[in-house]
């Protein structure tokens, strides 16, 4: 059990490549896959912990389990900034709390994997966002949406899906959560007719 309770600079920068073990096959990538993996006593972490890492592809599970960060939208809008070349955020924030802003993922126009990345988590949200989670995916390229935000409780929620094409897989995306703002507002998918819907 991790007893780290704060992080006061930004990760220097991944230049070169690291192993990396795929579930399906074994390649070399960058990767901060769970990073600070469970560690519960984390309490603090700068806005810019992984501003500008351009190589790395996967931040799976990189705050996973950090139940004691309270997440907020100084502290988020700033996290991914440049991280151009990262594809994967599943369960990046399972377990986690607070509020996530509109440009977390704002540069991250190669992400793609988006599986249980809210869940198990409580969100607020502050009116003047338009909710939790409002527009958070347009930049990028979500295909896998499944369990996002399972087991959760949400605080108000509208139009997260608004605009996205290149959706493919939502199943159990709002698992056993609860959600205090209506659900057809939350799950407003114009613009997603296109979409790949045969593994539904």
């Amino acid at each position: 059990k991790s007893t780290l309770t704060e992080i006061e600079n930004a990760i220097p920068r991944v230049k070169g490549t690291v192993p990396y073990i795929n579930e399906d096959t074994t390649k070399y990538d960058n990767s901060m896959k769970g990073v600070f993996y469970y560690c519960s006593n984390l309490k603090y972490i700068p806005c810019e912990i992984f501003k500008k890492q351009r190589n790395v592809i996967d931040f799976s599970f990189a705050l996973a389990g950090c139940k004691r960060i309270v997440l907020d939208v100084d502290l988020t809008s700033e996290m991914f900034k440049g991280c151009t070349k990262a594809e994967s955020f599943a369960r990046t924030f399972y377990g986690c709390n607070g509020e996530i802003s509109y440009d977390i993922f704002k540069d991250c126009i190669n992400a793609t994997v988006f599986s249980m990345c809210f869940a198990k988590g409580t969100w607020k949200s502050s009116r003047q966002t338009l909710g939790c989670f409002y527009h958070i995916f347009r930049n990028t390229k979500g295909r896998q949406f499944n369990s996002c935000f399972a087991h959760s409780t949400i605080d108000y929620m509208t139009e997260v899906f608004t605009g996205l094409k290149t959706a493919y897989d939502l199943s159990y995306c709002f698992y056993d959560s609860t959600i205090v703002y209506n659900i057809a507002e939350a799950t407003h998918m114009s613009g997603m007719s296109n979409c790949d819907w045969s593994d539904m």
